[in-house]
């Protein structure tokens, strides 16, 4: 144990383990008690002491099974170290904890399902790779993680309990700078330094196709949310390219000023945005082959960009310190750039670090140079939460899919996944 009380647990195998091939099975929900319709429908078998014999069903059940005790027989790589983030300097709005508790309260008494996984800890900081991790993403099930690194792999990890690894994608002969989950949770897309991409089977952890067509470094994909799988690539060789993961070469092709650094697809992949070192983002019509629009603001390098769940807003992390969120609905009336958030920093390193909005909307992140994970109150503009614990540059977020869970990637070589309080 560190000091802290931070204390060490071991990931799920060495480097010689065999790795399971199917995805982890669904964390188990928190009982809730029974409704007064299902206390009428499934009787109690002491009529007359209906409280009595739910106590006495329950003694002969026993506790609830709980993780096996003891140490593991041998070492283990990845690890799962129970930390904390810093709950002291999160700048937490009044009200709004209470507000989500109450939600889950009344929908657990209204029978909704809540598939809410419960984490060993409140705060994790997952070990394995072997370098700096750039790219981090939750499955849209909730239930699995991303990360891709420095070292040219893709680690998969469970989410729920200890946050077990239970897979890893080699493929790649240089650094993996993005990846990005399908939208069935079946297969994932990745971009690497090695100038090509690679589709992934995510449940067997095999690679389906690598896709060639660049002539230099591709430093970010993204994959369409609806649809037929559609894919589309930035890369330094001043292109942004369109693929078809059914075919090895891209389908489309659209120039650009100067490198590209960014990209993001729209929910059906109609519409294409991509940002470059010149500080402009550019939106081409995949039908049309053409420009749509340019969002002009930043003045530094385009880092990283996401769009809202609605599909309304844009979201860019630039050098220049600033966040902007851009309206990118075909019609808007007045400037496209609605709101800018300041607080993060980048450094002299120019990682290029991504950024993210919460499953509802109505929060954004992003990395920060400074070591420190940066959450905001989208409609106010306001910081909302400031989270230490990495030890270098944070290069990458992402907000859990249905539960109130936020992921870190960092050039420390770790991720950091805890609960927002």
């Amino acid at each position: 144990e560190s000091g802290g009380g931070v204390a060490l647990r071991e990931g799920c195998g060495g480097v010689e383990l065999r790795f399971s091939t199917t995805p982890p099975s669904t964390m188990p929900k928190r009982p809730r008690p029974a409704s007064e319709a299902e206390a009428a429908a499934n009787p109690s078998p002491n009529p007359e002491d209906p409280k009595k014999a739910r106590m006495e069903d329950e003694a002969e059940a026993g506790p609830a099974a709980g993780p096996a005790a003891g140490p593991p027989a041998e070492p283990a790589v990845p690890q799962v170290v129970m930390a904390s983030y810093g709950a002291s300097e999160a700048l937490v709005v009044a009200g709004g904890d209470e507000e989500a508790l109450e939600d889950e309260e009344k929908a657990a008494e209204g029978g909704a399902p809540l598939d809410i996984p419960e984490l060993a800890e409140p705060t994790m900081q997952l070990l394995g790779h072997g370098g700096a991790v750039y790219a981090c993403e939750f499955d849209p099930t909730g239930k699995c993680l991303a990360s891709a690194s420095f070292d040219n792999r893709i680690l998969l990890w469970e989410v729920g309990g200890d946050c077990a690894n239970y897979n890893v994608l080699y493929g790649h002969k240089n650094a993996v700078l993005d990846c990005h989950w399908s939208k069935d949770s079946s297969r994932i897309v990745s971009c690497s330094a090695d100038a090509t991409l690679a589709f992934w089977d995510a449940n067997v952890g095999m690679k389906i196709k690598t896709l060639k067509g660049h002539d230099n470094i591709v430093n970010a994909c993204a994959i369409s949310r609806r649809g037929p799988d559609v894919l589309a690539s930035a890369s330094d060789d001043n292109t942004v390219k369109l693929w078809d993961p059914r075919q090895r070469l891209p389908t489309g092709s659209f120039e650009m000023d100067y490198q590209a650094t960014a990209v993001a697809l729209s929910e059906g992949g109609e519409v294409i945005y991509a940002g470059g070192i010149d500080g402009v983002i550019v939106a081409h019509d995949v039908r049309k082959a053409c420009e749509v629009f340019r969002l002009e603001g930043h003045t530094d390098i385009i880092t990283g960009l996401s769009i809202n769940p609605l599909g309304s807003h844009l979201l860019s992390n630039a050098c220049d310190h600033t966040l902007r969120s851009w309206d990118i609905r075909p019609f808007c009336a007045g400037a496209r750039q609605d709101k800018v958030f300041q607080g993060h920093r980048h450094g002299s390193d120019r990682n290029l670090l991504r950024c993210a909005w919460s499953r509802d909307g109505e929060q954004v992140a992003c990395g920060s140079a400074d070591r420190i994970v940066r959450v905001f109150d989208e409609p106010s503009a306001m910081e909302l939460y400031a989270l230490p614990g990495h030890r270098g540059t944070v290069n990458d977020v992402a907000f859990h899919p249905t539960a109130n869970i936020i992921v870190s990637a960092s050039s420390d070589k770790s991720l950091f996944i805890g609960l927002l309080e």
